[in-house]
């Protein structure tokens, strides 16, 4: 394993995380490093993308307490998936 090319696919994720999902809207830099680990997990296990926009539903509902009775298809979550999805698998 490449730790640097680790470290760089995970600088992308945190990019996608502050920039395409943000639900709290101007996050700091690392205002969503804890759901970092989990996603690196679901996408190493072959989680599908429905997997990976419920957990962060269950993220912005549950922890932030944000979207109650928002989708998984929600637009924003759609995109946010596909974004992680072109960031391929962990190095």
């Amino acid at each position: 394993m490449d730790k640097y090319a680790v470290r760089e696919w995970l600088a992308s994720l945190r990019e996608v995380l502050n920039t395409v999902w943000d639900p709290i809207g101007a996050a700091l830099p690392d205002e969503y490093d804890s759901y970092m680990g989990t996603i690196a997990a679901m996408i190493r296990d072959g989680a599908s993308d429905d997997a990976i926009a419920k957990y962060l539903l269950w993220a912005e509902d549950e922890i932030m307490g944000h979207s109650p009775g928002a989708s998984e298809t929600s637009p924003r979550l759609v995109r946010t998936v596909s974004e992680i999805r072109r960031l391929g698998p962990i190095p």
